[in-house]
């Protein structure tokens, strides 16, 4: 399953991945192709630390306007007139696999091992499961017949919506 994929550099990927980091700068704005779908947070090789060269999050990217200084926090960084703000929302992290990083997007085949984890409509996981209308934490589910790419599929009955197994919620 080919994912796009964004570079950051270390601790800024871990920030995404595990502190709060909702804002991504960059001085190009997102191609608008990009925005609402899901990206594969990596780390890139340098600096190098425990996660370097390898994917840590995926999450969605919701929106990019140029940068405000209203976004400090939320970037992680001070203001620049310069920046845009790429708005990042549903970030998860993931069990870390390495990946061979390049400049603006670029896409990854996820390995088997990932996207069997990672739902196919919400961009959950195991380790970062979505919640329920009702705040219950979501599980797995196996579809028959499987999907075609072998993507996964949680228990989250907006996801199954999506999917077409159940009427929406």
């Amino acid at each position: 399953m080919l994912f796009n994929a964004l570079s950051i550099k270390e601790p800024w990927a871990s920030e995404i991945a595990y502190h709060g980091k909702t804002i991504e700068t960059r001085t190009w704005a997102a191609p608008q192709r990009a925005i609402g779908e899901m990206l594969l947070i990596c780390a890139s090789a340098r600096p190098s630390s425990a996660v370097s060269g390898h994917a840590v999050a995926i999450a969605r990217l919701v929106g990019c306007r140029k940068m405000e200084r209203a976004d400090e926090y939320a970037a992680k960084c001070p203001w620049r007139a310069d920046l845009w703000a790429w708005i990042l929302d549903d970030v998860r992290a993931i069990a870390t696999f390495p990946v061979r990083g390049a400049m603006r997007i670029f896409k990854v085949d996820l390995p088997n091992d990932v996207h069997d984890g990672v739902c196919r409509i919400c961009g959950c996981t195991p380790l970062s499961p979505c919640l329920g209308p009702y705040g219950e934490t979501c599980s797995w589910v196996f579809e028959e017949p499987p999907d075609p790419e072998g993507r996964a599929l949680c228990s989250n009955p907006a996801c199954q919506a999506a999917a077409g197994y159940v009427e929406a919620v």
